[in-house]
């Protein structure tokens, strides 16, 4: 038997039989264990696998990821749905952890997670106060997303024109921006 198949087959126990511990309190361990052993990935999966629309339960466990600096792990798993929208301070910490520590995966979320996940204006003022010019493209493609986001279409604008982004003619076109670019030319 492996712990993992061990753990299987406790919960299926408790599921049909009960017991002294409920299937929570069990998957909350496991998870504790597979976090102490560096198994960030399948304690994620585990969590996703447990814990479905459980926002409470979500909320204190990410929590856990985030104590070993390890909240990219359970970021893919993280619900982001209507049923289940975690606090947006959750979203913001992982955004921030890559933003430290991996600015490819940052922009790769900002362009994936819905803005009302976080708080646009907060995730903005942290690229401000980590702009960096080696990862200038990064920085100046998040913070055009977000500035459209906040319907701040001028500094959306900006951003894309420093990049000569090929998105920058969309955004003229779907916000009437002609007049706005003509100082700019």
């Amino acid at each position: 038997y492996t712990i993992f198949s061990m753990f299987e087959k406790a919960l299926s126990v408790i599921t049909e039989k009960g017991g002294k511990y409920t299937k929570i309190e069990i998957t909350r361990l496991y998870v504790d264990n597979l976090l102490a052993q560096g198994r960030y990935d399948e304690a994620a999966k585990l969590c996703l696998k447990n814990f479905e629309n459980n926002k409470d339960l979500w909320e204190e466990e990410v929590y856990k990821f985030l104590k070993v600096k390890q909240l990219r792990a359970v970021s893919q798993y993280l619900p982001r749905t209507n049923d289940c929208k975690l606090n947006p301070q959750v979203y913001e910490m992982v955004l921030y952890e890559y933003l430290k520590m991996d600015r490819e995966g940052f922009l790769h979320l900002i362009k994936e997670w819905q803005p009302n996940l976080y708080n646009t204006t907060a995730v903005i003022n942290a690229i401000h106060d980590h702009f960096d010019k080696k990862d200038k493209n990064i920085f100046l493609e998040a913070l055009a997303i977000l500035y459209s986001h906040e319907q701040e279409y001028d500094k959306a604008l900006t951003m894309y024109l420093k990049l000569q982004h090929k998105d920058v003619f969309q955004l003229i076109r779907k916000h009437n921006l002609y007049n706005a670019i003509r100082p700019m030319i």
